[in-house]
């Protein structure tokens, strides 16, 4: 069993055909099925940057807290002032769901992409699998990748590529055929007819000539003491 791992890399899975495809996928296939996968990315993309994230949650909490003061200085109430935590609380559930919920519609959509494209490659020996963090992502452990806690790491996704050496040897002794030096024969190039003579270098106009130095440069008499037998070299 070979696999090959294609990283995820600014939003896109890795896309250069390299030898290690040689033999097993052709470049069109490999093609066509990465751009397939790809689609599905830049239709349901991961989250991004926790960075992004993270300082717009700050921002979110700076504005609370503005618009919390500015409530207590008008009002002169200073139980206003307990509304921060809650309000940056309830502002945090609702910043962690959303990266969850996104999380979640791009690592599906790349799973069903997948699924769609082991139907027909199974049959060839194919199968593309869908990895978070070197580990496998299905149907059935996926809610295990859920928790929240997840967004304090950083996601490592790959599709990684397996091919059943057993279907490739089966397929190549089925159609294959090698054949080795000695099972080839080497015939002549006018086997069973008269060879043709030419109109400059017919055996006729060779005899004519008389000498070997009258011959044309690459032509010799193979035996001196019958020059009726040439050899051409």
């Amino acid at each position: 069993m070979k696999s090959i791992r294609l990283p995820l890399m600014n939003k896109k899975f890795d896309d250069q055909y390299t030898f290690e495809l040689h033999g097993y996928l052709t470049l069109q296939d490999f093609q066509s099925t990465i751009t397939t996968i790809n689609n599905s990315v830049a239709h349901q993309p991961p989250p991004g940057n926790k960075i992004v994230w993270l300082g717009i949650l700050w921002t979110v909490w700076i504005l609370i807290a503005l618009a919390t003061y500015t409530v207590w200085i008008s009002l002169d109430f200073v139980y206003v002032l307990f509304a921060i935590p809650i309000l940056m609380l309830i502002a945090t559930a609702v910043f962690l769901w959303r990266h969850r919920h996104i999380r979640y519609k791009f690592e599906q959509s790349v799973l069903d992409t997948c699924s769609t494209i082991n139907a027909t490659e199974n049959i060839r020996g194919i199968n593309y699998r869908f990895s978070k963090n070197g580990a496998d992502i299905t149907s059935n452990n996926y809610e295990s990748n859920n928790s929240v806690l997840a967004f304090c790491s950083k996601p490592l996704y790959a599709i990684v590529i397996e091919f059943d050496d057993r279907y490739n040897a089966f397929v190549g002794q089925k159609y294959s055929v090698r054949y080795h030096a000695e099972d080839f024969v080497s015939i002549p190039l006018y086997a069973g007819v008269d060879e043709p003579e030419s109109a400059l270098f017919s055996e006729k106009n060779l005899l004519q000539k008389g000498t070997a130095s009258d011959l044309p440069s690459g032509i010799l008499y193979s035996n001196e003491k019958d020059p009726n037998v040439i050899r051409y070299t």
